[in-house]
Formats: C-alpha cells, sequence, structure tokens
C-alpha cells in the first residue's frame, strides 16, 4: 500500500534515473530514504498490531462447555458447533446458536442492534455471539463461531472497509501535482535545449537532472516520523494507532457527530422528565414509577436504574405483594 503512493513512485523513478547515469551515490540515498520512510510505517504497524494482541489475550473469555458428558471451562476459541454452553448472568454469548431450557432469560444485544433494552429469549430462540446475559439462566446449542456468526461478519466487513483519510488523499494530490509539475517543467526544458541547438543527449540529461532536483526525497520521512512521534506520545496515554496517517485526521477534527451516543459510550439511560397522559408533568407519574423500580427483584432494566439513580424517595409504608416480570407479549411488568 505504502509504495502506491505516488511520491514513492517518483522517488523509486528517480533512483532508477539515477542508476542509469550511473550516479550510484545519488541513487543509494534516495532509495535509503524509500526504505526508512516504509520501514518506520511498517513497525509502527507491526508494534500496533502486537499491542491489540497482548490487550485481547489479557480479557480471554472462557465459557462453561458441556461436551461428552463433561462440564468444563474452555476459552471461547475453542468453542465447537455441538457444543452445549450454560450462560448465566454477566456471561458474554460466545457463538451464535439456539436456546433451550430458559428461564427469565434476557440479553442485551446493545453491540449488535444499538438497543440498550434487554430481549428475552425463550426456548428454541435463538441467541447471538456479541450479546451479554442480563438476567436468568440458559443453555445455547452452538451453531456457528467465530467469523461464521453474524457478529464476526460484521467484524470482517470493517476490517475489510479500507477507506483512505483525508490526509492520504492530500498527500496523493499534492504527489500528484508534484509528479505532473515536474514531468511538464523535464518536457519544456527538454525541448527548450534541443531548438536551442543543444545535442539530444545533452538536452535528455539536463532535463534528467531538473527532475531528480525538484523531487522532494525527504517528504516521505519527514512525514513518517512526524506521525510515529504523535503516535507513540498518544501510546504513552494508553492509545493504540494502528494507522499512521489517522493521527491527521484526529488532530483535525473539531466536531463528532456519532449516533447512539448513550449506547457507545456509558449504557445508561437517564431520566429527564416524568409526564401523565396528557403530557403534564406528575409527580404522581413519578412516585409509582419509582415505587415498582424500587420492589421489581425479577430483573432490573436501565430504566429502573435511571428512575432509582435519579431520586430518593420515601416508600417505607409500603411493601410488596407479588409481581409479574415483563414481557414482549403484555409490554409491561407489574407490581
Amino acid at each position: 500500500e505504502k509504495l502506491k503512493n505516488p511520491l514513492i513512485l517518483i522517488l523509486i523513478v528517480v533512483t532508477i534515473i539515477s542508476i542509469f547515469f550511473r550516479n550510484v551515490v545519488e541513487a543509494l540515498l534516495i532509495l535509503s530514504i524509500i526504505l526508512v520512510s516504509i520501514s518506520l510505517d511498517v513497525f509502527n504497524s507491526y508494534k500496533s498490531d502486537q499491542a491489540a494482541r497482548l490487550l485481547k489475550e489479557k480479557v480471554r473469555i472462557n465459557s462453561l462447555v458441556i461436551r461428552g458428558r463433561k462440564t468444563q471451562l474452555i476459552p471461547r476459541e475453542l468453542i465447537v458447533p455441538g457444543d452445549v454452553v450454560f450462560l448465566s448472568p454477566g456471561d458474554l454469548v460466545p457463538a451464535d446458536g439456539t436456546i433451550s431450557h430458559a428461564k427469565d432469560f434476557f440479553l442485551n444485544e446493545s453491540a449488535l442492534t444499538g438497543e440498550s433494552y434487554p430481549r428475552e429469549i425463550l426456548d428454541d430462540g435463538e441467541a447471538m455471539m456479541g450479546s451479554s446475559v442480563v438476567t436468568g439462566e440458559a443453555y445455547l446449542k452452538v451453531q456457528k463461531t467465530g467469523k461464521s456468526t453474524k457478529y464476526g461478519t460484521i467484524t470482517k466487513s470493517l476490517a475489510s472497509a479500507t477507506a483512505s483519510t483525508d490526509f492520504d488523499r492530500g498527500i496523493r494530490d499534492f504527489s500528484k501535482m508534484t509528479m505532473w509539475v515536474i514531468i511538464t517543467l523535464v518536457i519544456v526544458v527538454f525541448i527548450i535545449n534541443t531548438t536551442s541547438g543543444r545535442s539530444l543527449l545533452e538536452s535528455f540529461l539536463f532535463a534528467a537532472a531538473l527532475a531528480v532536483g525538484l523531487t522532494p526525497e525527504l517528504l516521505p520521512v519527514i512525514i513518517t516520523v512526524n506521525l510515529s512521534k504523535g503516535s507513540l506520545r498518544m501510546a504513552k496515554q494508553g492509545v493504540i494507532v494502528k494507522k499512521l496517517s489517522s493521527i491527521q485526521n484526529l488532530g483535525g477534527m473539531d466536531i463528532l457527530c456519532t449516533d447512539k451516543t448513550g449506547t457507545l459510550t456509558e449504557d445508561r439511560i437517564e431520566l429527564v422528565k416524568y409526564v401523565d397522559a396528557t403530557g403534564t408533568e406528575s409527580d404522581a407519574v413519578l412516585f409509582f414509577a419509582y415505587l415498582s423500580s424500587y420492589h421489581q427483584t425479577v430483573r432490573k432494566n436501565p430504566l429502573n436504574n435511571a428512575i432509582l439513580k435519579d431520586r430518593n424517595l420515601d416508600i417505607s409504608k409500603y411493601s410488596k405483594a407479588d409481581e409479574v416480570p415483563f414481557d414482549y407479549s403484555r409490554r409491561r411488568d407489574t407490581v
């Protein structure tokens, strides 16, 4: 990819011209500049990949798997289709599959759907890798693992998307402009020299020397060194830079707009207002919502947590008689 940069291509052409005219010292200098620039970029990418790999090893996920009538705790990457995984609150679903023996089983699928509200999964329902267990217990019969899962398909498509950054496009445009300026000047100078009575060989040598002199040989190294310095400074702050050119984009950013900010950042809901059926603010609505959220024991969802964290109301006079958990047919819970 680095060799596709027009500026690097210009330097390679200049190196070939220098070798052709037996200017070995200049050719070696330009070649060393190319190698340094590419090596720094490759080295930075290698270090970033190594750091990312070490981070992944630190957060290795193990699952409780029933295999061959034996229950064992194994790493997620060793799970295969046909395994049965026991899932309980706090577990991450390690693969795609069907659920059996579900009991009050709710999954947080925000990583897949962007919605932070948990979804109930019944027997024979589907569970997908990337979701996490909020409450209840169930057994997952594994059908697809790794890159074959829906989550794996999403991550693979994101990894394959190698769109160039604005910085890359800017350097490419500058390199193309430089290349055309050099070509134009070389042709003009060559024509002027030949029409002035000089020999073709002499005119060509002068034009080639002009091309070598106009080429900004150190520019690739200057760019790479500065970006590498930025990546090292960011690494000290715990930020892994996998692509050097992204640093310039980050530094040039004024406003970052994202959707689903609550899910992406803190994954929590905040209580903003409480209104009745007419849209009027109602303390009674808040009180009964608080009463219900406080006494709910089957499953505390993000909405309950937001109500309880907003304020502390006195409900000592009330005691719970019974409760009916939330389900998607009634679309409510009852306390």
